[in-house]
């Protein structure tokens, strides 16, 4: 029988919930399916100024971390973002703008703007088909 995976990337600011705008988080928290249920999780964090203490700039697949320079553009900063999630097939958040939502189609993702802010309430609808994108919400 032929598995059916998914990796879902949820914007987060606190590990918790689905909260914040694509281009201001904190962290992502990414959920990996199977036949539409979760088998692993790993929160990834973006770390603003590339401290030397911290890791260095790595994509998602590598170790979960992201760095980011504050001078980085919008642009720059969607791309980098999307890039460290590029492993995934979805992104999850409840806001973001025009350049974020062009910046994970680059890379091949489907954005989606969700009401939903548990991880376990968009997955849900996700695996379930019920999922609304909510578009208009993007700014």
């Amino acid at each position: 029988m032929e598995k059916n995976s998914k990796k879902i990337a949820f914007v987060t600011r606190d590990g918790e919930k689905i909260n914040g705008d694509f281009g201001s988080t904190k962290m992502f928290m990414v959920y990996e399916l199977e036949n539409g249920e979760v088998v692993n999780t790993d929160l990834r964090k973006v770390y603003e100024n590339g401290s030397m203490d911290e890791p260095l700039p790595m994509t998602g697949k590598e170790n979960g971390m992201i760095m980011l320079n504050v001078m980085d553009k919008s642009l720059e900063r969607h791309k980098k973002l999307a890039r460290a999630v590029s492993d995934c097939d979805l992104v999850v958040s409840r806001a973001m703008c025009g350049t974020a939502w062009k910046s994970i189609q680059e890379y091949e993702m489907d954005p989606i703007l969700t009401k939903c802010k548990t991880f376990g309430d968009a997955t849900s609808q996700i695996v379930d088909g019920s999922i609304i994108n909510y578009k208009e919400k993007m700014h």
